[in-house]
């Protein structure tokens, strides 16, 4: 019982910080999707993490978080402002310059990180996530934040909408990397996204993908003592995977039995017009 009580006291902050990430990740990964610039969101999310590394490492001030959290907001919203002045150009030539900046942001830790003698544990942190050591007061911090996100959305949406998706992204995506890291921020933004795509109701069904996703891999993570960013990205790969299997199923016979359908009528058509003998 009381190993039951431990499990839940660890799992449940964690498994709402999860769900307070995919309420504003859903949408902004549906928005990605469709844009077709894929690794916009991990650019974006690399960028955040150089931001708190060299913010916290570099310039050595580790013990003033909202200097911190300004700097790697900073880092994110100037990286979003560039993509989005760079929004009229060609895909192809948007995923290069898209690639270009996540090399810079990822080798710039790894620069920054020479200096950091638990340079391994630092640099696991940032991609893997820490999000089973969420606590209440993180959940609060995740809430306001939430919240300012969405009203950056709906108050810049009236003035240029294209704007406010690279702002609110920017600002989700910085807030969500330094809890769960850079993988599962990827993951959290695309798999859903990508695994509702065939879904009568593509909202629902990515939100499926993503609060079971996050369920079953704490759970496992907590079981088999595995690194959760790791096992949440596979299990929601899995789950996509059954989703979309299933909604192919369902269109395929949608599509048979309406070609039976117009068969049958097509038929009844030729009787009705057969002249007498």
């Amino acid at each position: 019982m009381n190993e039951l009580l431990l499990y839940v006291e660890i799992l449940l902050p964690a498994l709402i910080a999860g769900l307070l990430i995919l309420l504003t990740h859903i949408p902004l990964g549906a928005k990605v999707l469709a844009k077709g610039i894929i690794f916009f969101d991990l650019a974006i999310a690399q960028l955040a993490a150089f931001g708190v590394v060299l913010s916290a490492l570099w310039l050595d001030i580790a013990q003033e978080q909202w200097l911190i959290q300004s700097i790697a907001v900073c880092t994110a919203l100037l990286g979003a402002c560039f993509l989005y002045y760079l929004r009229t150009f060609s895909v192809k030539h948007q995923e290069a310059v898209i690639g270009i900046i996540f090399l810079l942001s990822s080798t710039g830790v790894l620069l920054v990180l020479t200096k950091d003698p638990q340079a391994h544990d630092t640099f696991q942190q940032l991609m893997l996530g820490q999000i089973l050591w969420v606590g209440y007061q993180d959940i609060a911090y995740l809430m306001v934040f939430t919240t300012l996100i969405a009203f950056f959305w709906v108050v810049l949406k009236r003035w240029n909408e294209e704007m406010a998706f690279y702002v609110a992204f920017a600002l989700a995506v910085t807030m969500s990397t330094q809890f769960i890291g850079v993988y599962l921020v990827f993951a959290s933004l695309i798999i859903p996204a990508l695994g509702s795509q065939k879904a009568s109701n593509k909202w629902f069904t990515a939100s499926c993908i993503g609060v079971f996703g996050y369920l079953v891999g704490l759970l496992v993570s907590a079981l088999f003592d595995l690194p959760s960013g790791a096992l949440i990205s596979w299990c929601m790969v899995l789950i996509s995977g059954v989703f979309l299997v299933l909604n192919s199923s369902g269109s395929i016979v949608s599509v048979r039995d309406e070609g039976e359908r117009r068969r049958s009528h097509s038929n009844s058509h030729c009787i009705e017009k057969r002249p007498p003998e």
